[in-house]
C-alpha cells in the first residue's frame, strides 16, 4: 500500500504540522507500507497527479491534512484522476471547520459538500467534530491526533540565559503556534484570560508564553500589555518566547503546569503532550477534554487563577510509559479497512 500524506511539516510549528510530521515518522516504521509526503508546494502536488495518472495498479491512500478547502479540492482531483484502488481520507482537526466550510449559504460551502462525496473516510479529532461531519461523509471515525515525540529531552536555553531548570519559581507554560482570532474578533487561544489570572496571583510563579509564529508588532503589543500591568508581584517572571526552532513538547515536558485557556478547540496536541509527560494540565471547558485535566470555566480568569493555585498544590508528576507499540497503527488499521469487501 502507498500512502500519500498531504500537508505541511514544521516549520511552522503548530498542532497540525507536528501531527503530520509525527504521523509520517511512525507510519514509515510500519511494514508493507510506502509513505510519501506531499507538501503544499506546486511541484509536490504535480508529482502526486502524475503518479495517479501513470501508475494504474496497487492500493493507495491519499490522506489530506490540509484544513484549507483548496487542499480538499486538490486531494479530490488526485483521487478522481487515479485508479479505482485510490481511497481518500480527510482529517478534520478543528471544531470550527464544519461550521465555516460546510454550513454557510455560500457557493464555496456547496463545493465543499460536493467534494465530501469523494471522501471515503473522515478522521475526526473528537466526538463533536465526528457528529458534525457525519451527515456529509460516507464514513467517519474518531482517532485522537496525539502521537508521542520520538526523541529525548535535554537541557536547553529558551532565550539567552533563560533556562527552565534555573528559574526561581514553578513554571507555568502557555503554548500556541500563533495568535488567532475568530470572526467576531475574540482571541481564540485565551492568552488574555491567562494573563489576567496570572497577575491575580500573589504566589511566586514563572509564566512562559511560547508562541513560535509571533510577529514583531504582535510581540511589541504583548510586551506593552505586560509592562502596563498594575499588579506587580509576578510581572518580572513573565517570559515571551517566539522562536520557531523550539519544539513545544520540550518546554512542556519540563514545566510544573501547562494551561490551555482556549475558547474553542479540537483534541489539542499540547494537552496530550502534557498528559504524556505527567505535567499537570488545566484546560478551559469549551469542549470535550481528555481524562486527567483540570477544567476551568472558559473565559473566567478568577476561576482559572484559583485552579492554578489548587492544581500546583496537589500536583504529582510521573514518568511517561515506554512506547510498546507503534502509535500510528490505529491510522494504518483505518486505511486497511477501506479496502475490505463488505459481507453479503
Amino acid at each position: 500500500m502507498v500512502v500519500f500524506m498531504m500537508g505541511r511539516k514544521p516549520p511552522p510549528v503548530g498542532g497540525v504540522t507536528v501531527h503530520t510530521d509525527r504521523l509520517i515518522h511512525w507510519l514509515s516504521n510500519l511494514p508493507d507500507l510506502e509513505l510519501r509526503h506531499v507538501d503544499v508546494r506546486p511541484a509536490s502536488i504535480l508529482r502526486l497527479m502524475i503518479y495517479q495518472l501513470l501508475r494504474r495498479s496497487g492500493q493507495r491512500i491519499i490522506h489530506c491534512q490540509i484544513s484549507n478547502y483548496l487542499g480538499l479540492v486538490l486531494a479530490t482531483l488526485a483521487k478522481k484522476i487515479g485508479p479505482p484502488q485510490t481511497r481518500l481520507v480527510y482529517s478534520v482537526h478543528s471544531e470550527y471547520w464544519p461550521k465555516e466550510q460546510l454550513l454557510p449559504d455560500h457557493p464555496r460551502a456547496r463545493l465543499v459538500q460536493w467534494m465530501m462525496r469523494s471522501v471515503d473516510l473522515v478522521i475526526a479529532d473528537n466526538p463533536h467534530i465526528e457528529s458534525d461531519m457525519r451527515r456529509y461523509a460516507k464514513r467517519t471515525q474518531i482517532i485522537g491526533p496525539f502521537l508521542p515525540p520520538d526523541g529525548s529531552v535535554d537541557a536547553f536555553d529558551l532565550q539567552g540565559s533563560l533556562n527552565l531548570e534555573s528559574l526561581d519559581a514553578p513554571v507555568v507554560v502557555f503554548n500556541a503556534y500563533k495568535l488567532s482570532y475568530r470572526n467576531d474578533g475574540r482571541e481564540i487561544y485565551g492568552l488574555n484570560t491567562l494573563l489576567d489570572a496570572f497577575f491575580r496571583l500573589e504566589v511566586a510563579l514563572t509564566l512562559i508564553i511560547l508562541i513560535p509564529q509571533l510577529s514583531i508588532a504582535e510581540q511589541a503589543t504583548l510586551l506593552a500589555r505586560i509592562d502596563a500591568e498594575p499588579r506587580q508581584f509576578n510581572r518580572g517572571r513573565v517570559h515571551v518566547i517566539s522562536r520557531p526552532d523550539i519544539e513545544g513538547w520540550k518546554v512542556i515536558s519540563k514545566a510544573n503546569l501547562f494551561v490551555r485557556p482556549t475558547i474553542t478547540d479540537g483534541d489539542a496536541l499540547s494537552v496530550r503532550e502534557a498528559l504524556y509527560f505527567g505535567v499537570p494540565c488545566i484546560c478551559s471547558d469549551c469542549t470535550i477534554r481528555p481524562d486527567g485535566v483540570v477544567l476551568f470555566k472558559t473565559g473566567d480568569a478568577a476561576d482559572l487563577a484559583q485552579k492554578i493555585v489548587a492544581t500546583l498544590k496537589s500536583a504529582h508528576s510521573h514518568t511517561p510509559e515506554a512506547i510498546k507499540a507503534n502509535p500510528a497503527f490505529k491510522f494504518y488499521s483505518a486505511y486497511l479497512s477501506l479496502f475490505e469487501v463488505p459481507n453479503g
